[in-house]
């Protein structure tokens, strides 16, 4: 069994591992935007990247889960392989959908752009 300070310390160290993570992204993406266009920035903490960094997650965990939640679903109901092919499609779609804007316009430039300004 655990106690109350131990949920709470175990919550915090992963909620400061995701935000590390959120935050290397953003930095990621922010930079590697600044370097393309020629300019070095070199200063460390910057709350854009977390902005950044978010969006880009939400982004990515939205597709992610337009494709996993519906197959999963689709499978735990039925035992049937080619019903849950077929009707896995769809999600596959969805997860495209929302991937293609990141393509096309290039998101994460746009994500970068914004935080600059």
């Amino acid at each position: 069994n655990m106690n109350i300070a131990e949920i709470i310390q175990n919550v915090a160290t992963v909620g400061a591992v995701i935000l590390g993570i959120v935050y290397i992204i953003g930095g990621l993406i922010v930079n590697l935007n600044l370097t393309r266009r020629g300019v070095v920035e070199y200063q460390i903490l910057k709350v854009k990247y977390l902005a950044v960094g978010m969006i880009f997650l939400v982004h990515f965990l939205g597709i992610v889960l337009f494709t996993i939640i519906p197959s999963a679903l689709i499978a735990s109901l039925s035992a049937d392989d080619v019903i849950v092919q077929t009707l896995s499609i769809p999600s596959i779609l969805a997860a495209l959908a929302l991937l293609y804007p990141f393509r096309s316009h290039n998101c994460l430039i746009c994500l970068a752009n914004q935080a600059v300004v």
